[in-house]
């Protein structure tokens, strides 16, 4: 098809001056949302803990459409999010947040500890809560949206 775009369900630049923020942005389904989001033009802040695959997703945006910035922090630590999450709102405002961070420990669930199980439910559970709770000012003066994922497995 001539003239036709390259992606047949999202127009480009569909996302232009959105601001999007994705937690656990430097691999897997996280990194591959940001990338996404970049592509059709979003302005993307990745949240993650490790630096080096944070790097790598910015690296990967650079011929994007959009653009990608990188925030290093645990999204356990409350401070450090909700530190985050206002630097990001209160400089640009936050259109989407996709809560993506996440994991969990593959192990039988007699051998799962009890400081094992809470470490599972403060990424999963408690982490989403807080940097939803921090964003929630933000979002609501751009009637923005939230976006939580999990997996099993």
């Amino acid at each position: 098809m001539t003239g036709a775009s390259a992606d047949p369900v999202f127009s480009p630049g569909l996302l232009a001056g959105k601001v999007a923020v994705v937690t656990g942005a430097g691999s897997g389904i996280g990194r591959a949302i940001a990338l996404r989001l970049a592509g059709l033009g979003a302005h993307v802040t990745g949240i993650g803990r490790r630096a080096a695959p944070l790097a790598e997703t910015a690296m990967l945006a650079e011929p994007l459409a959009g653009s990608f910035a990188a925030i290093g922090c645990d999204v356990r630590d409350v401070d450090a999010t909700t530190a985050a999450i206002d630097m990001i709102g209160d400089e640009q405002g936050i259109d989407l947040l996709v809560n993506n961070a996440g994991g969990q420990f593959y192990a039988p669930a007699t051998a799962i500890t009890r400081r094992g199980w809470d470490a599972v439910v403060d990424l999963n559970l408690s982490a989403v809560f807080s940097i939803t709770l921090a964003a929630r000012a933000h979002l609501a003066r751009a009637q923005g949206s939230v976006v939580s994922i999990s997996l099993t497995g």
